[in-house]
């Protein structure tokens, strides 16, 4: 199972759970962590992840910034590193103080380093918006999976890259009943990201960055299913552009994921995972 975020005291410690550092290239000092989770550093302008990176636990204990959406950030009074071998092999976590925000204000990002990863906020839609499930339904049938419930949990309006025309990012998971062999009847966790290019609405499916489990399929055993929740967006490598905020939850696993929206499309930037 992946680590649980742990919180210490009054709720005022954020743990940065850590991928192995495996590379021996040279490391710049702009640490970033999204919720929790150490995805990397900004090294000459562009995220590269935690596991690309060398020297980082040095790194760690300069000082940090914590931000969350319409909050005033808060100064990270680092703690300690501590290793994680049982859960992420040879993770580890840095534990860092700070005043706390209120209750359930996500996405929280700590970074060392001086730009607002919040320059833009999200416009959450509703879930009945008709358009919106099309795109689902259409997307569904591609997959295989025509004429089963369309279940919405999430559409936002946001300009990811800054372009002053904003995309529409959608999230949609739906489960249905056990068949009479105990596999599920049809399963399906999805994040589209609409956007218009050259003209022309296109939508891009995000998929799970390592081919872990399945996002979609007919008669699937329960243990395969690959839930994704979308966790909100942050420029976390202060370009201006805002990334796109994933986690996976399956079976024995969970893990993290940055997308970035570039000419071709989202791109995935990081990813960490922990688990069987």
């Amino acid at each position: 199972m992946k680590p649980s975020r742990r919180l210490f005291g009054n709720s005022t410690a954020l743990v940065l759970c850590a991928a192995a550092c495996v590379a021996t290239e040279s490391f710049g000092q702009n640490l970033v962590a999204v919720g929790g989770t150490l995805m990397g550093g900004v090294q000459n302008g562009k995220l590269v992840e935690l596991g690309k990176l060398s020297g980082w636990e040095a790194k760690a204990k300069a000082p940090w910034r914590v931000h969350a959406p319409g909050q005033a950030p808060r100064n990270g009074a680092f703690r300690q590193i501590s290793k994680d071998e049982v859960h992420c092999g040879d993770g580890a976590s840095v534990e860092l103080k700070y005043d706390p925000f209120p209750a359930d204000t996500k996405p929280e990002i700590a970074l060392q380093g001086s730009w607002n990863p919040f320059p833009r906020l999200a416009k959450p839609q509703g879930t009945a918006n008709q358009t919106y499930r099309t795109v689902i339904a259409e997307t569904l049938t591609k997959l295989g999976l025509a004429k089963v419930p369309i279940e919405l949990g999430r559409i936002d309006r946001i300009d990811l890259d800054g372009d002053g025309t904003e995309e529409v990012v959608l999230q949609a998971q739906g489960t249905g009943p056990e068949t009479k062999d105990g596999k599920l009847s049809h399963y399906y966790s999805l994040i589209v990201v609409r956007r218009l290019e050259k003209g022309k609405v296109v939508d891009h499916l995000l998929s799970t960055p390592q081919g872990e489990g399945s996002l979609s399929g007919k008669n699937m055993d329960w243990s395969s299913r690959m839930d994704l929740t979308l966790d909100g967006y942050a420029d976390l490598d202060g370009d201006g552009t805002l990334e796109i905020l994933v986690s996976e939850h399956g079976v024995d696993y969970g893990g993290d994921a940055v997308w970035k929206l570039g000419p071709n499309g989202p791109k995935l930037l990081a990813h960490e995972s922990c688990g069987a």
